[in-house]
C-alpha cells in the first residue's frame, strides 16, 4: 500500500474524540509487533472518561481521511497503557498502542509438533486456530514440510512461530492495518512502484552479520548484502515492499514514523533481499529438559511418545525417538532392556535442538500397587518383565523365576540352594558333571530312577533292574 504524504488534520483516531493530534510515532519491524504512540487534545467535556471507558481489549485504529472522508487504515491494534493529563486546563490524552499480532505474544504454551512431514502452512493455521480471524501466509518455504520434530516449551506463540521462521533464515512481518491478527511468515513481496532515488538518505553496513552468513551460512553472501539505506520520505509503505534506489531493487524492513510540522513523515531502512536473512534462533529452556511421556510404540532401541504436554497424538504421525540405555556397547554387548507400550519414561534434551531430544529412563508411576512389585522395601533389588519373569536380590538371597511359584531357582543363605520346576529339568554338560556332597546325596523320584550309559542300564522303580552286557555284583 502506497499513500501520498498526510497531514494531521486528514488523521482520523478511532473510537476517541479528539481536538488535535500533537504527536504521533509507529515504529514496525520485522518479528515484533507495530507499536503506535501519540498524544492529543481532549474536549472538556471528555476529561476523564477515556480512561474509565477504555478496556484491556479496546481497539484502536489509526487513518488517513480522503477528500470525501473514506477512512485508509494506516494502524490497528490495540491499547496498552493511556493516561490523561491536565496542563492549565487543557486536557491531553496519552496512548501506547500495539498491533493485533499482540495477541499471540501473551500466553506461553507447551506443546510438540511430531509429524515430520507436516508442512509449514498446517502448523501455521494449527498455532493460529485459537485466535479468530488470525490470517497468517507463508511466503518462504513454497510448501515444504517441517522435516524434524519442533516443540514449544514456555513460548508464546509469536516466540515460536519466529523460531520456526528462523529455521528457514526468514522473519515474521507483522501486518497492522487489519482489525484482526495478520502477518506474513517470510518477505511478502508488494511491489510499490516508488523510485526514492531523489531523497535524503544515511547509508551503513551490518559488517558483524556479513561475517557471521559469510563463515557459518551455506548462502552465498558478499558485503555488500548488509548494506542499509535510511531513507525519508512522506509516502506511505509497508514492511516488505520494494522500492527502486539507486537502480536497485531493495526492501523496506524497517519503519520509523513520526510527526513533523504536521505531516507525518517516514524514515525507511532498505536493504537487498539477502540482507533479510536472519540466523536461526533456538529455545534455550530446552536445555537440560526431561518431558515425561507415554510410550505407544516400541521398534528396536527405538519408541514414538505421547508426551504429557500434548492432549492428543496420533501415532502414525509420531517422532522416533532413540531410547537410551543405562550401558551400551559396539557391536553385540551392552544393556538391552525397552520399556513396555504405556510405560512413562522422559524425554531428555541434551542442548537446544528438538531433533537432538532421546528417550530415557522409564518411571513408574504411583498408581501401581507398591506390594504388587516388592517394592516396600529398599533392601531388596529387584528386575521384572511384562511377563512375570523375575530377578530378586534380598539381603540374604537371590531368586530366578520363570513362573511365580512354580519354575524358579532359590539361592539362600541358610537354606542353600532350591531348584524348583513343574516341569522337566534337564542337566546337559559336554565334559563331566560332578556331585559332591560333605554328608550324603539324596535322590527322590515318585516313579523311577534311571541311570544309563553305553548300553548299561541301573533302574530303581520299585524293582531294581541291572542291564548290561557284563554285570558284577560283589
Amino acid at each position: 500500500m502506497t499513500l501520498n504524504h498526510i497531514t494531521y488534520d486528514r488523521l482520523q483516531i478511532t473510537p476517541f474524540e479528539l481536538v488535535s493530534i500533537q504527536e504521533l510515532r509507529m515504529t514496525k519491524r520485522v518479528n515484533e509487533h507495530t507499536r503506535l504512540s501519540f498524544t492529543a487534545i481532549l474536549p472538556e467535556d471528555l476529561q476523564d472518561s477515556y480512561v474509565q471507558l477504555i478496556e484491556a481489549d479496546s481497539p484502536v485504529c489509526v487513518s488517513q481521511l480522503d477528500e470525501a472522508g473514506t477512512p485508509t487504515p494506516l494502524f490497528n491494534g490495540t491499547v496498552l497503557h493511556m493516561e490523561v493529563k491536565a496542563v492549565r486546563d487543557v486536557y491531553y490524552l496519552e496512548v501506547d498502542a500495539i498491533s493485533h499480532t499482540y495477541k499471540l505474544d501473551i500466553r506461553k504454551k507447551d506443546r510438540s509438533f511430531q509429524d515430520k512431514n507436516m508442512k509449514v502452512e498446517e502448523l501455521l493455521r494449527a498455532v493460529g486456530a485459537d485466535y479468530p480471524g488470525f490470517d497468517i501466509i507463508d511466503s518462504a518455504t513454497g510448501g515444504a514440510a517441517l522435516g524434524r520434530l519442533a516443540v514449544q516449551y514456555r513460548e508464546t506463540d509469536w516466540e515460536f512461530l519466529k523460531r520456526i521462521a528462523s529455521r528457514y533464515h526468514t522473519s515474521l512481518m507483522p501486518a497492522s492495518v487489519f482489525e484482526v491478527p495478520k502477518c506474513y511468515f517470510g518477505v511478502e513481496e508488494t511491489q510499490s512502484g516508488l523510485d526514492l532515488t531523489n531523497y535524503h538518505y544515511t547509508v551503513s553496513k551490518r559488517v558483524a552479520d556479513y561475517r557471521y552468513f559469510n563463515g557459518n551460512d551455506t548462502a552465498h553472501v558478499n558485503e555488500h548484502d548488509f548494506i542499509d539505506y535510511l531513507v525519508e520520505a512522506e509516502q506511505v509503505l509497508e514492511l516488505g515492499s520494494t522500492v527502486t534506489f539507486k537502480g536497485k531493487s531493495l526492501y523496506v524492513y524497517k519503519v520509523d514514523t513520526h510527526m513533523q510540522k504536521g505531516v507525518l513523515q517516514h524514515v525507511y531502512t532498505l536493504t537487498s533481499h539477502k540482507g533479510l536473512r536472519h540466523k536461526e534462533v533456538f529455545n534455550e529452556q530446552l536445555i537440560g529438559l526431561s518431558l515425561p511421556g507415554k510410550v505407544i510404540q516400541v521398534e528396536r532401541d527405538r519408541i514414538q511418545l505421547h508426551l504429557n504436554i500434548d492432549a492428543v497424538q496420533d501415532p502414525a504421525k509420531a517422532h522416533w525417538f532413540t531410547y537410551v540405555s543405562p550401558y551400551t556397547a559396539e557391536g553385540h554387548s551392552g544393556w538391552y532392556v525397552m520399556p513396555e507400550l504405556g510405560d512413562t519414561v522422559l524425554l531428555y534434551f541434551p542442548a537446544h535442538r528438538e531433533e537432538e531430544g532421546m528417550a530415557s529412563t522409564s518411571l513408574r508411576q504411583k498408581n501401581q500397587s507398591v506390594e504388587q512389585y516388592a517394592l516396600a522395601n529398599p533392601d531388596i533389588k529387584l528386575f521384572r518383565t511384562a511377563h512375570g519373569k523375575e530377578i530378586k536380590l534380598t539381603p540374604d538371597e537371590i531368586v530366578i523365576t520363570s513362573k511365580e511359584g512354580a519354575v524358579y531357582i532359590q539361592l539362600n543363605e541358610k537354606d542353600g540352594i532350591h531348584i524348583v520346576s513343574d516341569k522337566q529339568i534337564h542337566f546337559s554338560a559336554g565334559g563331566n558333571i560332578s556331585i559332591h556332597s560333605g554328608s550324603k546325596v539324596k535322590i527322590t523320584a515318585g516313579d523311577e530312577i534311571q541311570m544309563t550309559s553305553k548300553g548299561s542300564t541301573v533302574s530303581l522303580g520299585g524293582i531294581t533292574n541291572v542291564l548290561g552286557s557284563e554285570v558284577k555284583t560283589n
